[in-house]
């Protein structure tokens, strides 16, 4: 419905979302395409709001409550937010960074720990943690592309983001060039979620409305 004002944002969505989507929306319109060639914020844009939706979706299908879902979807929406901090204060470098991608068809996460000595997973889960966001979304976006890396034995906002991030990438490629990032499948084994893949993709990339973009 039409919301009017502050208030009834926070009332609908809770100061936790709220706080996310500025958060988001304040990155995103720090960044100019004409930094990169070939390099498309509005892409980025819209895979972070569809990993969102995603994982708020397998959070659904999992039976959680509405703040785990709540907490999926925020560390969704916000999981790549540390590329457009690298971007906009490492430009030079971050460059070179996804020049190095493009042309070795590399995964951006490796090519960012030889230039940098950290990534963009790390960054971001920094940034949203000094922002005083829940500490299950901080781990979601911190391990979002290793979720071994964290010891954990139940589903958790990391499990939503990283299959909803997963599953977007193979669904929708932003760029030929890249080396995608993959699923885990021993992670998902661990968790004795494996054969829950197969049902996340049928009902949430439907739910997402993957089939409309373009």
């Amino acid at each position: 419905r039409h919301i009017s004002s502050p208030e009834q944002a926070v009332n609908l969505l809770g100061i936790e979302v709220v706080k996310a989507l500025i958060l988001s929306v304040h990155l995103f319109s720090k960044f100019d395409d004409s930094w990169f060639p070939g390099y498309s914020v509005e892409r980025l844009h819209d895979h972070c709001l569809a990993a969102g939706t995603l994982a708020k979706c397998i959070a659904e299908k999992e039976g959680h409550d509405k703040e785990f879902v709540d907490q999926c979807f925020i560390a969704g929406v916000l999981h790549d937010v540390g590329k457009l901090v690298l971007a906009t204060e490492f430009r030079e470098e971050y460059g070179k960074i996804i020049q190095t991608v493009q042309e070795d068809n590399r995964t951006v996460v490796e090519v960012e720990r030889e230039y940098l000595g950290t990534t963009h997973a790390e960054i971001g889960a920094y940034l949203i943690g000094l922002w005083g966001l829940p500490g299950m979304v901080v781990e979601a976006i911190a391990f979002h592309h290793n979720p071994s890396g964290l010891s954990a034995d139940a589903f958790t906002p990391l499990t939503a983001v990283h299959a909803a991030n997963a599953i977007d990438h193979e669904v929708y490629v932003i760029n030929d060039d890249y080396n995608r990032h993959r699923l885990d499948p021993e992670y998902l084994h661990s968790l004795g979620l494996e054969g829950r893949l197969p049902v996340w993709i049928k009902s949430c990339v439907r739910d997402a409305g993957k089939e409309e973009r373009t």
